[in-house]
């Protein structure tokens, strides 16, 4: 969470006479915070989410980690499943479409959605990631 704090520069182990006020402050663990800009940015993609299908889900670092190995496991499922001789429409129809998955989204609510609905959501939260961190 953000906090806004005064701030006094220290050069050379001497104070500053100048003092910043109101800078936000985001307090990661006792030994790290961050000041400034990089706090408020660090903060909105902590807090990212997406919209699909009209359901809002979390778009954070966590959640993206996970639709990537949802999404890399459908691929190695798809890829050996071509190996093994199944038509492609037939291999991407049953994995991508065919298998459902239980995804909480950011109100906590368990939706159903297959791994294609997966794979856009990884789409759309690293396209809003990519807007956060430019």
């Amino acid at each position: 969470m953000i906090e806004y704090k005064n701030t006094q520069t220290v050069i050379n182990g001497k104070k500053s006479p100048l003092i910043k006020r109101n800078v936000p402050h985001l307090v990661i663990n006792k030994e790290e915070e961050l000041i400034g800009d990089k706090a408020i940015k660090i903060e909105s993609i902590n807090n990212s989410t997406i919209t699909y299908n009209g359901i809002v889900y979390d778009a954070e670092d966590v959640s993206i980690s996970r639709m990537s190995s949802v999404t890399a496991l459908a691929n190695a499922k798809f890829n050996k499943a071509l190996v093994d001789g199944t038509a492609i429409g037939d291999a991407y129809a049953y994995i991508y479409n065919g298998i459902n998955l239980s995804w909480v989204d950011a109100n906590n609510v368990t939706q159903i959605v297959n791994v294609e609905d997966i794979v856009n959501m990884l789409e759309l939260s690293l396209e809003s990631l990519s807007d956060k961190i430019v």
